[in-house]
């Protein structure tokens, strides 16, 4: 969880769009600007990387973080991190970024 906050920041959600249509990926774009793994509202999870490698171990990490936090949630054990520790995570996955 805190390693996903270093590596990601948060993973964007891009806008839903119709299968089979240009729509699907309209804005894909801006998101990919920034970041290399995202979702496709009501679809699934995209990435993309320099080698088709990198995109899958992107597309992997990012599965197994949230398969992670999902069965944690079900056990009802989440820990919360404090705001002031996720802004520090969210500063570092910055300047990882070199923003």
């Amino acid at each position: 969880y805190p390693e996903m906050m270093v590596v990601y920041g948060s993973i964007q959600v891009a806008a839903y769009g119709r299968p089979g249509t240009d729509d699907i990926y309209r804005d894909v774009g801006r998101i990919l600007k920034n970041e290399n793994v995202l979702l496709l509202a009501n679809h699934g999870a995209m990435a993309v990387g320099e080698t088709v490698f990198d995109a899958m171990n992107a597309l992997e990490a990012a599965e197994s973080s949230a398969r992670i936090l999902t069965v944690a949630s079900t056990l009802g054990k989440v820990k919360e991190l404090s705001d002031e520790e996720c802004q520090a995570l969210l500063l570092q996955h910055e300047e990882r970024m070199g923003r």
